[in-house]
């Protein structure tokens, strides 16, 4: 049980007494208020430390005044203590905001033992409100005459980082002591408007003069717009003021509408690029063209790979600066072509060859086709992996891939011939053949010549079937 007790003439008293609500153990009190005579900081004498408790089960409470540990009173006394069980305080009006930390502790009771609060309140002017905070729950002690609380309320909280205790319970008296105090500051023109350091009041009963803002331009002229121009004219327009805020200066506005020349250190029209933009982000770039901001050229974009200006370097297909390719030539070509066959086919030249990596290399952009008499000629190029030529009836031909920069891969040759050798892995059993050429003469006993002695029979797509000889 916590029983607060308020006798509230010129002074009042509070007398509040703990008890658990199983009242297992003994109880403890304290008391707190205000006095003509008494001080806000700690008095001895005026001020009691806390008594210890008797027996071996109860509940402690104390009035929690750690920033007082260590401080002087007016006669020298020196605070050696910061828990008391009488606190008073000097006397205030609505406007001033008192508080009293509470904290205590249970002994031999159990953890989050229910402790019962209780008060009564006499002759409190109306004025003054008077709140018990329960952490950040406040309770209008005029509305209400008990409280039951949990015995960790009572405990304190202590920050190893800052190495302070703060307490849970609180008691505020005053005209705000629902809402907090708000800060203040003297007006002394008496236009709404202050300035200078601050003082906390209560709202609605600061003292007069004190308004809530430190805004005032000149605290010596009335001027409830609080526009006071260069030349101290309330509501004036600055007339005898240039844009540099100088009286009779020389400054102006340049095309920018920037404060320039007089007194401003800064000259006329420097805020427009070279793109002729106030505040433009254009530039000129390191090739002498202006660059970003609105121009729509990016700044150094005329720089070829290698860094000069206008120049006609670029990234090859090997991801180098003017490489020509030559770091992934292996690389792009692999081996060169494959299988090429020169094939006399009545009278034209039926070219064919395999590129294992075309076309999904995308680097080789074709094939070169050349004639080798005593020296290598250059016939023609084609995409094709096929080529015809109709010119030519005999000769020896060569084929090599090509990229963008005309490297070429190693020849390829082969001598024009209506015969064309196939070398066949024959397996036991069926073996499926297909032929890239035929001889002029395509009968069965001529093409399987060379291995009549080894192939009985012929399947053509799978619907008829001969037998070859006996």
């Amino acid at each position: 049980m916590l029983l607060l007790q308020f006798i509230f003439a010129q002074s009042w008293e509070l007398t509040m007494t703990a008890q658990d609500v199983a009242t297992e153990g003994a109880s403890d009190y304290i008391r707190i208020g205000t006095c003509d005579s008494c001080h806000d900081g700690f008095h001895f004498g005026e001020d009691e430390y806390d008594l210890p408790n008797g027996g071996n089960t109860y509940t402690d409470i104390q009035v929690f005044n750690y920033d007082w540990l260590g401080t002087l009173d007016e006669n020298g006394n020196t605070c050696a203590n910061p828990n008391f069980y009488v606190d008073k305080r000097a006397l205030h009006g609505p406007e001033f905001l008192s508080e009293w930390s509470i904290s205590g502790s249970t002994y031999s009771l159990p953890q989050n033992t229910q402790i019962q609060i209780s008060w009564s309140i006499d002759n409190l002017i109306d004025d003054i409100d008077i709140f018990l905070y329960i952490g950040d729950f406040g309770y209008n002690m005029k509305n209400q005459s008990s409280l039951i609380i949990d015995s960790n309320d009572l405990l304190t909280n202590f920050d190893f980082d800052t190495f302070t205790e703060t307490v849970n319970v609180r008691i505020l008296s005053g005209g705000c002591a629902s809402t907090g105090t708000t800060a203040y500051f003297f007006d002394e023109d008496g236009d709404g408007w202050g300035t200078g350091q601050s003082e906390d009041y209560c709202a609605g009963f600061q003292p007069t003069g004190w308004v809530p803002n430190n805004s005032d331009v000149n605290d010596t002229l009335f001027c409830e717009s609080n526009n006071i121009d260069r030349c101290d004219v309330c509501d004036g327009m600055d007339g005898c003021v240039d844009c540099n805020n100088l009286t009779w200066g020389d400054a102006f506005l340049d095309s920018c509408d920037v404060c320039s020349g007089g007194d401003t250190g800064h000259n006329a029209d420097v805020d427009i690029d070279c793109n002729g933009d106030c505040f433009g982000s254009a530039l000129v770039d390191d090739c002498n063209i202006c660059s970003e901001g609105d121009t729509t050229h990016s700044e150094n974009s005329d720089q070829d790979c290698s860094g000069t200006c206008f120049g006609t370097a670029f990234i090859d297909d090997c991801g180098d600066c003017d490489g020509a390719n030559q770091s992934c030539i292996n690389e792009i070509f692999e081996d060169g072509p494959k299988d090429f066959i020169a094939f006399i086919n009545n009278g034209i030249i039926e070219l064919t060859w395999d590129q294992l990596n075309y076309p999904n290399e995308s680097r080789i952009l074709g094939f070169n086709i050349y004639i080798q008499n005593e020296t290598t000629e250059f016939i023609t190029n084609t995409t094709d992996e096929f080529f015809t030529l109709s010119e030519y009836s005999e000769g020896t031909f060569c084929i090599s891939a090509y990229d963008q920069f005309n490297n070429e891969s190693s020849y390829t040759c082969s001598e024009a011939s209506e015969m064309v050798t196939v070398n066949l892995i024959l397996h036991d059993g069926p073996n499926l053949i297909s032929f890239p050429a035929l001889p002029t003469d395509v009968g069965l006993e001529n093409v399987f010549s060379s291995i009549e002695n080894e192939v009985y029979g012929v399947v053509a797509e799978g619907q008829s079937a001969a037998r070859i000889g006996d």
